[in-house]
């Protein structure tokens, strides 16, 4: 699978248009477009350990798959990537993704908006990895020490949307997750 790079200030302009043109659906339609591309990187990505001689992505041990995931990311172009579950005793019902410096935020000028292409991206990528839906909301971004910096929740649809709600009446997400 062949992938290109896109520029920030090419992303920028962009992200603009849709969002300019498409109102509220502009944040749907970049995580659509997010999507479609996390899902050809999940091929590339495969291609790439084939090449190495190393299993598929879905068939990698946890410790290996996010170390060659985050290599893979920023390698094209994503910054620096973590992945970790989401709690101490490594049996997480999500997982904590973070983006350094990752092209939307550096398009926008910031990771306030919850980057709504790379929300897509990591959904497409990791729901291939899985075999099944795998929703992603930014629960951090662009805080002031750290304005390019955005941190994702990644779990089934249904924990997501629990947090989701948890955020959006003012509670700290992590409550509904582990509630």
């Amino acid at each position: 699978m062949q992938l290109f790079a896109l520029a920030p200030a090419s992303l920028h302009a962009l992200r603009s248009a849709v969002l300019e043109c498409s109102g509220a659906d502009g944040i749907s339609r970049l995580q659509e477009a997010g999507f479609a591309t996390g899902e050809a990187m999940f091929d590339a990505l495969a291609e790439e350990l084939a090449s190495d001689g190393a299993p598929p992505p879905d068939q990698l041990p946890p410790d290996a798959f996010k170390l060659r995931v985050g290599a893979f990311l920023q390698a094209h172009g994503w910054g620096p990537v973590t992945l970790e579950p989401d709690d101490q005793d490594s049996d997480a019902r999500a997982i904590i993704v973070t983006v350094e410096e990752g092209p939307e935020a550096l398009a926008a000028g910031s990771a306030d908006d919850g980057c709504p292409l790379t929300t897509g991206v990591l959904s497409g990528l990791l729901s291939r990895v899985v075999d099944a839906p795998v929703a992603v909301m930014a629960v951090e971004a662009g805080v002031p020490e750290a304005p390019l910096r955005c941190r994702f929740l990644a779990a089934s649809p249904a924990t997501v949307q629990l947090a989701w709600q948890a955020m959006s009446q003012g509670r700290a997400w992590r409550e509904a997750v582990r509630g």
